[in-house]
C-alpha cells in the first residue's frame, strides 16, 4: 500500500457486520484496513471481497484488543506507514461465555469493548483527518445496567454474561460522549452505532435452546449486511456526537456528555491506560 492513502479502518471486520461493513466500503472504491485477530479466519475474507467488489486496496493487518501490546504494534504499524485515516470503526466486540482475565488484568469483554475500543481511538486520534470519524459500537443491553464505581474491576463471583456485557457497552457510550466532546476542536467526528439485534455468532448464548431460537428467531432479526449500512451512514453524513440505529440518528445528549457517569468512565480508562504506559 502506498503512504498517506486514506484509509478506513475496520476492527473485527472478518465476520458478521464488520465483514459487511468491509465489502461496502470496498464497493464504494474505499482503502481499507481488516484489522482482525485470527489471520487464518480472515485472510479467506479478506481475499473474497477484493473478488467480489474488484477492489485491491483492501489489506489485512493483525490485532487482538485483548492485547495492549497487539493494539500498540497495529497503531505503530499504521502510524509509520504515514496513512491519513478517514475513519476508524470500531466495530470488534464480544461478550464470553465464561469469566476470563486477559494477560493485562482486566474482565475480557471489558477490555474488548471498552478499553481496547478507547485505547486503540486514542492511539490513532492524531493520524484521523479533519473531518474524519471515529465510530464505536454500542447495545441496546446499556439500557439496563448500571455501572459502579469500581466497573474495571475483574468480579469472578458477580459474572452474568448478558450483564457484563451490557456493562461494558454502557461504559463506552459513556466514554463515546467524552470523546466527541474531545474531538470537537479537532475537527473529528465521533459517533456511537446502535445496530440493534442482528443475526450474529454474538448472540450465540451457548444453551440447550440455540438450535430452536436459530429457527424461530433468527429469520426475523436484522441481517449483519443491513446492519452495516448503519454504520456507512455514521462515517458519510459529517456529523458528531450521535447515536445512530437503523435509519435514524439522534443527539447525544448533554446531560449525558456533562454527567459524573461520564466523567468517571473516562477518568477510569484514561488512569488505567496510564498506568500500563499508553
Amino acid at each position: 500500500m502506498k503512504t498517506m492513502d486514506s484509509i478506513y479502518i475496520v476492527t473485527g471486520a472478518n465476520a458478521g457486520i464488520g465483514r459487511h461493513t468491509t465489502q461496502q466500503l470496498a464497493t464504494q472504491g474505499k482503502t481499507v484496513i481488516m484489522a482482525c485477530r485470527n489471520m487464518q479466519r480472515s485472510k479467506p475474507v479478506c481475499e473474497e471481497i477484493k473478488t467480489l467488489t474488484g477492489n485491491q486496496n483492501v489489506f489485512l493487518y493483525p490485532l487482538d484488543l485483548v492485547s495492549l501490546q497487539s493494539i500498540n504494534e497495529f497503531s505503530n504499524r499504521i502510524k509509520n506507514e504515514g496513512h491519513s485515516i478517514a475513519a476508524l470503526i470500531n466495530n470488534a466486540g464480544i461478550m464470553t461465555k465464561d469469566f476470563e482475565i486477559s494477560d493485562d488484568g482486566l474482565e475480557v469483554d471489558m477490555q474488548v469493548n471498552l478499553v481496547g475500543t478507547i485505547a486503540l481511538s486514542l492511539q490513532l486520534i492524531d493520524h484521523i483527518e479533519q473531518g474524519g470519524t471515529i465510530v464505536n459500537t454500542i447495545s441496546i443491553t446499556r439500557k439496563v445496567n448500571a455501572l459502579s464505581d469500581n466497573f474495571l474491576e475483574p468480579e469472578a463471583n458477580n459474572f452474568i454474561r448478558l450483564k457484563r456485557y451490557g456493562n461494558s457497552k454502557l461504559a463506552l457510550f459513556y466514554a463515546t460522549a467524552k470523546l466527541h466532546e474531545l474531538c470537537q476542536p479537532k475537527g473529528i467526528n465521533v459517533n456511537a452505532v446502535d445496530p440493534g439485534v442482528v443475526s450474529t455468532g454474538m448472540i450465540t448464548m451457548h444453551k440447550w435452546f440455540d438450535p430452536i431460537a436459530d429457527i424461530f428467531f433468527r429469520p426475523f432479526i436484522k441481517k449483519p449486511e443491513t446492519a452495516a449500512k448503519t454504520f456507512i451512514n455514521a462515517i458519510s453524513k459529517g456529523l458528531s456526537g450521535q447515536i445512530f440505529s437503523g435509519k435514524k440518528n439522534t443527539p447525544i445528549s448533554m446531560e449525558v456528555i456533562n454527567s459524573p457517569e461520564t466523567q468517571k468512565v473516562w477518568n477510569a480508562v484514561v488512569k488505567y491506560l496510564e498506568k500500563k504506559g499508553f
